[in-house]
Parts: structure tokens; C-alpha cells; sequence
């Protein structure tokens, strides 16, 4: 079964822009694993520059409010980086439909594994553009309930229950794997992804233990090698 990982995050006001500078690997000179990137839905004062838009959320935010929310999504390892970045676009246009987003492709290897461990960073703002132009300080306030142009943009996230998201981040993972596994499929591959839980799958397996990327690159080939043989027997 191929990779699987998927993971939401929400990223609050002031850590926006951070993060778009990070996924799309600007000022680091040592990362040389970004494949593509791309953006979309952007509104016009951000003049199609993703920074300037995350740098806006971050600004003019509500304080309690997120500025962005981020979904980490495994690519297959089986795929070109010609295929996966079709297929990111792809993923990305099916999940965030008409908001600002910002993604980006990242091909990097393992240190431990030496296996490609392809994914998928979208960045997306829930302030969906309505047609309505405003400068950024008007974009992020609060939405006005009866006059739109005099408030902010709506938050199209707003006004769920726990239940309502909880069934709405399932579905997304479905459709997600379905995506993926048609173009699996395409590609004459018989390798699928399953997003569900072990535990919703009725494997019982105990999860290997994650080490941090900071303390993965301090260890010498020695000590790499003993965790690779550790985690072979372990899957064993």
C-alpha cells in the first residue's frame, strides 16, 4: 500500500507568512527538495503574490482568528514529479475550490530510509473572495450580516458543528485517496492509499516512534544504520 499521510493544520495570526516562506523554501539555501509550487483565488490587492496576502492575514487577522490552515497530503513515490505535480493541482483545486491558497511540492529523502517521501503543503485562507473588492485592513474584519461591502469577507468555515467537521475532513480524506488511487490506477499501478486509521481498518500495530529532522541530521552513519536495522525488524 502506497503512503498515506494526511494532516490538517491551522496556523494562527502572526505564523502565516512564516510558513509560505518555509514550504516554498525561500532564504534556505540547503533545501533543494521543492519540485513546484503554485497559487490561485488570490484577491486583487495581494496582486497574485501569496506573501503578500499571508503577510495581510497575519496584519489585519482577528486576534483569536486563523490566518491560515494548512493540509499536508503523502504524494506517490511511484509517480514521476511530472505526474504528482499535475496531481497536486489537482488535490489542491479540489479542496480549496474558490479561496486563496498557496501550494507547494516537496520531493525530499529520507535520511533514515533513503526512500522519496513525496507530499503535498496547501495553504489556504477560509476568506473566500465574493467579488467584492476591499483593501486588506476591510478583507480580514468580521463579515457584515446584512451589508457584505461594508464588512469583511465571510469565513466559509464558520457556523459548523464539531460533527459537521469531523464528517467534512472524512470525506475530503476520501476523495483525496480516490484521486490519488485513480491516477495510480492510470499509470498501471497497483500500489492504492487507505487514509483511514489502523485502528479503523482493524490492524492492530503499534506506531513507530518519530524522530525530529534536527535530531536525525546531528546523528553519524553508525547510529543511522542502528535505527535503520531497528525499525526493519520492527516491520518484521
Amino acid at each position: 500500500m502506497a503512503a498515506s499521510r494526511f494532516e490538517i493544520k491551522s496556523h494562527k495570526k502572526g505564523n502565516a507568512a512564516r510558513h509560505s516562506r518555509y514550504i516554498n523554501r525561500q532564504g534556505d539555501k540547503a533545501a533543494d527538495d521543492l519540485v513546484a509550487f503554485g497559487c490561485g483565488n488570490l484577491p486583487s490587492f495581494a496582486n497574485n503574490q501569496p506573501q503578500t496576502f499571508w503577510a495581510a492575514a497575519d496584519r489585519f487577522e482577528r486576534a483569536n482568528g486563523s490566518a491560515a490552515r494548512e493540509y499536508l497530503i503523502s504524494l506517490p513515490k511511484e509517480l514521476s514529479d511530472e505526474k504528482n505535480t499535475a496531481l497536486a493541482w489537482q488535490i489542491t483545486e479540489f479542496i480549496t475550490l474558490d479561496r486563496p491558497f498557496e501550494f507547494a511540492f516537496h520531493r525530499p529523502r529520507g535520511k533514515i530510509s533513503g526512500d522519496d517521501h513525496p507530499h503535498l503543503h496547501i495553504s489556504l485562507s477560509d476568506r473566500a473572495p465574493d467579488g467584492i473588492e476591499r483593501p486588506p485592513e476591510q478583507y480580514f474584519r468580521r463579515a457584515h450580516p446584512t451589508r457584505p461591502e461594508a464588512g469583511g469577507v465571510r469565513k466559509l468555515s464558520g457556523g459548523k458543528t464539531p460533527e459537521q467537521l469531523a464528517s467534512q475532513v472524512k470525506q475530503t480524506k476520501a476523495s483525496v485517496a480516490a484521486l490519488i488511487n485513480a491516477e495510480l490506477a492510470r499509470n498501471g499501478y497497483a500500489a492504492r492509499v487507505d487514509y483511514r486509521s489502523n485502528q479503523e481498518r482493524g490492524i492492530a500495530k503499534v506506531p513507530e516512534r518519530r524522530l525530529h529532522p534536527a535530531l536525525i541530521r546531528n546523528l553519524g552513519p553508525d547510529e543511522l544504520g542502528c535505527i535503520r536495522k531497528g525499525r526493519e525488524n520492527h516491520r518484521t
